[in-house]
């Protein structure tokens, strides 16, 4: 679900000459809340949240998503749409690097197997290799 809405939002940001303000970038944000929130509303889950654990969601929430949103929205109006998204392909890269490095965390064998396969996309596509 959140795949389509992602996918619906590159589209339609760069068919629709949307801005790439902050101010578009919060009604995208708000609107993409309560696209995401009809599954949750219908799981009929019982939350609670401490005041703690509330502010750090809240910190999760804006910081690195409207950060990287930003930065999405931005890249969109420098390049193609499709080279964006292979450039961000390189996320789970950095998440497993800043795991291991701050989190102690090990990285497994299959891991760094589809960090090659992912650079290896990114490097075919962005230099125009024929296979």
């Amino acid at each position: 679900l959140a795949g389509i809405g992602y996918a619906l939002f590159l589209f339609f940001t760069r068919k629709l000459k949307l801005g790439f303000g902050l101010v578009p970038l919060c009604a995208l944000l708000f609107i993409g809340s309560l696209y995401l929130s009809i599954p949750l509303f219908g799981a009929n889950l019982n939350l609670n949240f401490s005041l703690e654990s509330l502010i750090l969601l809240l910190a999760l929430a804006f910081l690195p998503t409207i950060g990287g949103f930003y930065c999405t929205t931005r890249a969109l109006s420098l390049a193609k749409s499709n080279s964006v998204q292979l450039i961000e392909l390189s996320e789970p890269l950095f998440a497993m690097l800043f795991g291991s490095l701050f989190l102690a965390q090990s990285i497994s064998f299959l891991q760094i197997l589809g960090g090659v396969f992912i650079l290896f996309a990114i490097f075919v596509h962005e230099f125009k290799l024929k296979l």
